[in-house]
C-alpha cells in the first residue's frame, strides 16, 4: 500500500495502525481498505466468510442489537435490562432511573 493511496481523513488512523497502537484502528483500517476507502460500504459487507466480518467498524443498528441479544443470552443476563445501545447496565438501581 502506497501511503498516497490513502485519503488524508484516513492517514492518521493508518498511521496508528502501522505502528501498533491500536488494535481497532487495525481492522478500520484493514475494513476501508478492502472497500476502498468507503466508510459506508462497510456497513454493507457481505464478506461473511473473512476472519474480520464479526468485529467490523460501522455496524448497522440492527446488527448491534443482534450481537447485544446474543452477548446477554450467552451471559445470562435479562434483555430488559440492556440499554439501547445493547449494553447491560451495571445494576437495577441504575436500569430503574432511567427516562
Amino acid at each position: 500500500m502506497n501511503a498516497n493511496d490513502i485519503p488524508n481523513s484516513y492517514k492518521n488512523l493508518y498511521q496508528k495502525a502501522m505502528a501498533g497502537r491500536s488494535q481497532a484502528s487495525a481492522v478500520k483500517c484493514f475494513c476501508l481498505q478492502c472497500v476502498c476507502w468507503q466508510k459506508e460500504e462497510i456497513r454493507h459487507c457481505t464478506s461473511k466468510g473473512c476472519p474480520l466480518y464479526p468485529y467490523r467498524p460501522y455496524k448497522t443498528q440492527n446488527e448491534s442489537a443482534d450481537r447485544a441479544s446474543k452477548i446477554a443470552e450467552r451471559r445470562k443476563i435479562d434483555p430488559d435490562y440492556l440499554m439501547p445501545s445493547g449494553q447491560a447496565l451495571k445494576s437495577l438501581k441504575a436500569y430503574k432511573n432511567q427516562p
